[in-house]
């Protein structure tokens, strides 16, 4: 044992022990040298070494410069990130990913979006629910079948109808809109399983379906024919702004009263045909009632029902409000089978009368009381 002195060894010093005491065993330490000589140091900074041996990094110490460019880290080394913002979307790379490029998608598949900032997935079934609220505009796509709801519509641009759509149950015909070349008509045709198929147009209410130009028809006939069930009077008043061809196969015996005419419905034509039996021979009345101011103007013409007698003619009295009928009066307006009346809607108030009537006795005589300027009451 030495004491207060230093000892001084010319060759090395060989410990058989295991130990070192030496007055200052701080846990931890590592003897340092200085230049001169060793002692005893704890060690600090980034790398800490225990009692044991066991040498240790400093947490969050090594920054990208420590590691070495060509470490190459195995995935199995990096845990889960799972903390938001941690990994930018330019680091996947979607070439490297699966190729689903086969699949069907489904309501429940997950597809990654940036939600205002907040990375989270939605279910395919969202992106139908979306597109389907959302309007858009869509630029050169080809609709091969589209499908539109039962009274579903096109609209304009701004957002009013402009064609509604209206479906039949187990519909198989059908309507074709085709475009034409230069110099060539566009053309409206039915098509569909029948071997023949009409084309209607129906006009709302007391509409009409108008023609701007021109109307070109071929096989054009009016279907609009009424017949008289019966012998008593008859009002045509509600006729709409079309033609009328209205008969009696009965013995007529009333007034029949005509619409009046208006500036929407000239143009119209009503005939009123005497059919397969005489008329009464007691005088009714073709015309206006008394609320009407329209008027009548054109001829009457007059001929016996066995051709014995010569035809006679009389100009319509001013502003007549109707024709006198009496199927055996050869000074009114006729009424035996063969007798015609056409009145034609010339304007507001006024139409025009081409009257060929037929009375079965006498000479045919026309005179005043043919037409009358007071209205059916």
């Amino acid at each position: 044992t030495f004491s207060g002195a230093d000892l001084t060894i010319a060759g090395d010093l060989t410990i058989s022990g295991d130990d070192l005491v030496m007055a200052t065993n701080t846990s931890g330490a590592a003897l340092i040298g200085d230049g001169s000589r060793y002692n005893p140091v704890v060690i600090s900074g980034d790398v800490s070494i225990g009692t044991d041996g066991t040498a240790a990094i400093g947490s969050g110490v090594i920054v990208n410069a420590d590691i070495n460019g060509s470490a190459a880290i195995a995935d199995s080394k990096l845990a889960t990130l799972s903390t938001t913002d941690k990994v930018s979307a330019a680091a996947v790379q979607v070439d490297g990913a699966t190729n689903g490029t086969g699949i069907t998608l489904v309501d429940a598949d997950k597809i990654i979006v940036d939600d205002n900032g907040d990375t989270k997935y939605i279910n395919a079934s969202q992106i139908n629910t979306y597109t389907a609220a959302a309007t858009a505009t869509l630029t050169n796509k080809t609709l091969t079948a589209p499908k539109i709801a039962d009274a579903g519509y096109i609209a304009d641009a701004n957002g009013n109808e402009l064609i509604i759509f209206q479906t039949t149950s187990s519909a198989v015909n059908e309507l074709e809109i085709t475009n034409g070349a230069s110099g060539s008509p566009v053309t409206i045709t039915s098509s569909g399983d029948d071997s023949d198929i009409d084309i209607t147009m129906t006009p709302k209410g007391t509409g009409v379906v108008n023609i701007s130009s021109g109307l070109k028809a071929a096989g054009f006939y009016d279907t609009n024919i009424v017949l008289q069930s019966g012998t008593g009077s008859e009002d045509l008043e509600s006729v709409a702004a079309k033609n009328l061809v209205w008969y009696s196969k009965e013995v007529q015996a009333a007034n029949i009263k005509l619409p009046p005419a208006t500036s929407s419905n000239k143009g119209m034509v009503i005939k009123i045909i005497v059919g397969t039996a005489n008329w009464a021979t007691s005088p009714f009345s073709i015309g206006w009632d008394d609320g009407s101011s329209t008027v009548m103007t054109g001829f009457i013409h007059l001929a016996a029902a066995d051709g014995s007698e010569s035809v006679d003619g009389f100009q319509i009295t001013a502003n007549a409000k109707k024709l006198q009928i009496d199927s055996d009066d050869p000074t009114l307006a006729g009424g035996a089978i063969g007798s015609t009346y056409t009145f034609t809607y010339l304007e507001a108030n006024l139409v025009h009368v081409e009257a060929f009537g037929v009375c079965t006795t006498g000479t045919p005589a026309l005179g005043v009381g043919a037409s009358l300027t007071a209205a059916i009451p």
